[in-house]
């Protein structure tokens, strides 16, 4: 097999991801076509190797416990999210004149992945979350907050 089809499956996962905004898809399309490449060609091979691999993370306690910690992680905030919570949060933070310039929104952003930070993706994802709302009320650029 050619050397350059070793570029196939990150290829795949950008144009997906690009293309249809879906990053666990591209990502699961990467590893299947990578397992196909290992497996010389053999769709059958490819894709029971990459059940076994997927499995196989499963067989360490330690990823285990990571991979359900964030899952529970991300179904609160999105439970937050979808009952109002945070659009809440945001209207009593602008009330209370906490959150009322861009200078204050970035520096809350900055405070709230501080004053949060038990584990780094729930720090991410809740500081993000808050913040996203406030940035897009007073204009700001998404690209600063990903700074931030």
């Amino acid at each position: 097999m050619p050397d350059w089809l070793t570029l196939l499956p990150p290829a795949l996962a950008i144009t997906l991801a690009i293309w249809k905004r879906e990053v666990i898809l591209a990502l699961l399309l990467a590893l299947f076509s990578s397992e196909w490449l290992i497996a010389a060609g053999n769709p059958g091979l490819g894709f029971t190797g990459a059940l076994e691999r997927m499995i196989a993370v499963f067989g360490d306690a330690g990823n285990t416990r990571i991979l359900v910690f964030s899952l529970l992680i991300g179904a609160l905030i999105a439970y937050i999210r979808d009952s109002g919570g945070v659009s809440a949060f945001v209207r009593w933070l602008t009330h209370k004149q906490i959150a009322d310039s861009p200078r204050k929104v970035g520096l809350l952003a900055s405070l709230t992945g501080v004053a949060i930070f038990i584990e780094t993706n729930m720090s991410v994802l809740t500081a993000g979350l808050v913040s996203q709302s406030l940035f897009d009320k007073f204009n700001m650029s998404r690209a600063r907050l990903a700074y931030i």
